[in-house]
């Protein structure tokens, strides 16, 4: 995702070229459920990603995922631990109650931390750029 100026949004880097990407900030969304169907594309995605643009923070909005099974959610803590290795900062956003609640039974919301949480990506970013300077 990148920030739209002209409209003070964030959109999709992809449709909209004129938006501007955040410098040591990647932005990605999960376009529906994180189930063991998907789970791991997912991450190879994000890793891939991850190598591509070498950002301090990474951003995942949760927004479109209403379902995530124990596939899904371990996916999740194997990246945060992946992404801590390398000193990058993971923040999730808009995660959705349930999905907050698995991860706070299996012990991912504590690997990720629900400092790391947030309800909006404008908030996320401006956070990650605030721990970033």
């Amino acid at each position: 995702m990148a920030f739209d100026k002209e409209h003070d949004v964030f959109v999709y880097a992809d449709h909209h070229p004129e938006a501007e990407l955040t410098p040591g900030i990647v932005v990605v969304g999960i376009h529906g459920p994180l189930f063991f169907a998907d789970a791991d594309n997912f991450r190879k995605s994000v890793v891939d990603l991850v190598k591509e643009n070498q950002p301090k923070t990474l951003v995942i909005d949760m927004s479109a995922v209403i379902m995530m099974d124990m596939d899904g959610d371990k996916t999740l803590a194997k990246l945060s631990g992946e992404l801590h290795k390398k000193n990058i900062q993971l923040l999730l956003v808009n995660a959705g109650r349930d999905n907050l609640e698995l991860m706070r039974k299996t012990g991912t919301l504590e690997e990720i931390g629900s400092q790391n949480i947030y309800g909006t990506v404008r908030m996320a970013v401006f956070e990650a750029q605030k721990a970033n300077r």
